[in-house]
């Protein structure tokens, strides 16, 4: 639609307030471009914020935003004029609290407490809504109705090495591996294919297919739709490799903020005022909101970060300030969120020749700022299990809880039924500047069996073990079956500005009908000195068997550039050295120099020398890798000492 232009806006300024009182005289709106169209009136009066009745073509800004421009019929009383309910949710004015019943409600009823103003010297009409019944847009953020399935296209990504060993005293190896990420999209739909090959001087050069699955996006339900060989998710249960068919809540469709965890900032504004949110001291959203409440849902938080400060500036000056908590542990999700998972199909794990049918389904809604619900169940030929979960974010930390009910009837008649529990913790104290990672604990009783546990059980006897595979059907009993109590948990500490920082990690199991467990601790600290960073690590594990191992670390990085961007380009190098210790004194020391070179930092280089106090070997090497137009190329050359 044409607009006005300058003349005849100075046109229609010089009829504002004249009255036109010969009855029989008439104004041809078709002359009012942008404006009313046709309609033909005698006996009016101009007025810039009441525009006469008729249709008009006019841009709609919401909260001072440009939401598009619409065709709105202006009644007589242009109090009456109405928006349709699908023209306010494409403005993104939130419709629930208006009457159902009401297909056109009144400017008035659309600002939910809030104003608007016309401008039609401008053909605009802003509308003035309380924020709380806006739906934001997140910069960044395309609609699906404006979303794109891409061109008809094959494409692949490849990786290829071949490693050769010269031994002094015992000949030489080769061993060539290479991997293949590959996709064939057509017609709205993609193919994707992971697969590798492998050969060793001991064994002959095999393919195999890690997933090979076909795959739509459905924007509608904001899913995504796979069939083939693939993984179930491990959101709720452990992941089962399996071949059938997946639908899913593909939480890339949803915009950044709503993918992840972060709560809902609700408040009340009494004038124009300005919300400021900080975090850690630092100022992470700041937005002008209209009187009347207001909710902000659009945060882009690191993952499991501080409490969220809020203030609230009036016109006026006053401010007023709140807390908001927040900490995340998986299945969290943002109030109003959800996410669903189905997949059916047959499991298909590598070596069993006794598959099982299956069905899984999982839910999960953030219900408010405080609570998050999840559940699933897996149904299979003779094996079954439920999990009921919350997540809570609370003052003193993210907290889950969830229990898992399962039924596993063997092959040879054996029946398990068995619970396990588990709760997690996650939480970032801002005063000392702690870190609480994911700290985990679950209990499973004797009888528990995992879905994979199911399938495992009744393959012990036929297990089809691959040449090539280095897992033996043996390790997962020794190593994942029968698990009784778990614990994990890392905890880090920044220290003072200049001292660094320091970190724990811990793990540790035990296991139903054996005697040992199995415990690992990690303690280090880093920190920097002008441009040389330095790590001191150390390390005590004990496995089942009751054997320790202690180890310390120590680790230098010294960096060195040269080269100003104009005369040559900048080239950076890397000097390194870790040498470790175990109970017996000095175990090894490696010494590393990287860096790239070429006109476009095509080549990078790495050259080591490590010894082993064990059989006192010394080995040097080098790998070059390289950037090529078509590929990525590497070469690695262990040497003899």
């Amino acid at each position: 639609m044409l607009r006005m232009t300058p003349i005849a806006s100075a046109v229609l300024l010089l009829l504002l307030g004249i009255d036109a009182h010969a009855a029989e005289e008439t104004f041809d709106t078709n002359f009012m471009m942008g404006g009313m169209k046709g309609e033909r009136v005698s006996d009016f009066r101009l007025d810039d914020n009441q525009p006469l009745p008729g249709q008009y073509d006019i841009d709609i800004y919401v909260n001072k935003q440009w939401r598009g421009k619409y065709d709105i019929t202006v009644k007589d009383n242009p109090d009456d004029t109405c928006l349709s309910r699908d023209a306010l949710t494409r403005l993104g004015i939130n419709i629930q609290a208006l009457d159902k019943q009401n297909e056109c409600p009144t400017l008035k009823q659309a600002v939910q407490g809030g104003s608007y103003a016309w401008n039609i010297g401008t053909f605009r009409l802003d509308l003035s809504v309380p924020q709380a019944f806006v739906d934001e847009l997140e910069q960044g953020y395309v609609p699906p109705e404006n979303w794109d399935r891409g061109i008809n296209a094959f494409y692949t990504s490849y990786y290829a090495s071949q490693y050769y060993s010269d031994y002094k005293d015992s000949g030489n190896s080769k061993s060539t591996y290479a991997r293949f990420t590959s996709g064939l999209n057509l017609l709205g739909w993609q193919l994707h294919s992971d697969a590798s090959y492998n050969k060793t001087d001991d064994s002959s050069g095999e393919w195999k297919s890690n997933t090979l699955y076909l795959e739509r996006g459905i924007p509608q339900i904001l899913g995504t739709l796979r069939a083939g060989d693939m993984y179930t998710s491990s959101d709720i249960f452990d992941a089962v490799r399996f071949r059938g068919v997946r639908l899913y809540r593909d939480m890339q469709m949803l915009p950044n903020s709503k993918q992840n965890f972060t709560p809902l900032v609700q408040g009340i504004a009494q004038s124009n005022a300005l919300v400021t949110i900080e975090q850690n001291g630092f100022v992470v959203y700041q937005k002008e909101v209209p009187p009347g409440p207001f909710s902000i849902a659009d945060l882009q938080l690191a993952g499991g970060g501080a409490d969220l400060d809020v203030s609230i500036k009036e016109a006026d000056g006053s401010v007023t300030t709140y807390l908001v908590p927040y900490a995340a542990v998986p299945n969290m999700l943002q109030p109003g969120v959800s996410k669903y998972d189905f997949a059916a199909g047959r499991s298909h794990i590598e070596g069993a020749s006794n598959q099982t049918d299956f069905a899984q389904m999982s839910y999960q809604y953030g219900l408010n700022n405080l609570l998050t619900l999840y559940g699933g169940t897996m149904l299979a030929d003779n094996y079954n299990a439920f999990t009921l979960g919350t997540g809570w974010n609370t003052r003193i930390g993210a907290i889950s809880v969830d229990m898992t009910q399962s039924h596993s009837k063997q092959d040879n008649g054996d029946v398990f039924d068995g619970q396990s529990y588990q709760i997690a913790y996650n939480k970032y104290l801002t005063q000392t500047a702690t870190r609480f990672g994911l700290a985990a604990y679950r209990y499973s009783s004797r009888d528990y069996r995992t879905f994979n546990d199911h399938v495992w059980a009744n393959n012990k006897d036929s297990y089809d073990r691959d040449e090539n595979d280095v897992y033996d059907i043996a390790d997962y009993y020794q190593n994942d079956f029968g698990r009784k109590n778990s614990f994990s948990a890392n905890v880090s500490q920044s220290l003072p500005q200049g001292w660094g920082s320091v970190s724990l990690s811990t793990l540790w199991r035990d296991y139903w009908g054996r005697s040992g467990n199995s415990k690992d601790y990690q303690l280090s600290y880093s920190n920097s000195w002008q441009r040389i960073s330095y790590t001191f690590s150390a390390s005590q594990t004990y496995d089942e068997d009751h054997h320790e191992d202690k180890r310390f670390n120590v680790f230098i990085s010294i960096p060195f550039d040269w080269g100003d961007d104009i005369s040559a380009p900048r080239r950076h190098l890397y000097v390194s050295n870790s040498t470790t210790f175990d109970d017996d004194g000095f175990a090894s020391n490696n010494t590393g120099l990287s860096g790239t070179a070429g006109s476009r930092d095509q080549f990078n280089y790495r050259v080591n020398l490590s010894h082993q106090r064990q059989d006192s070997e010394t080995t040097a090497g080098g790998n070059l890798p390289w950037k090529a137009p078509v590929a990525c190329s590497s070469t690695h050359l262990p040497l003899p000492t």
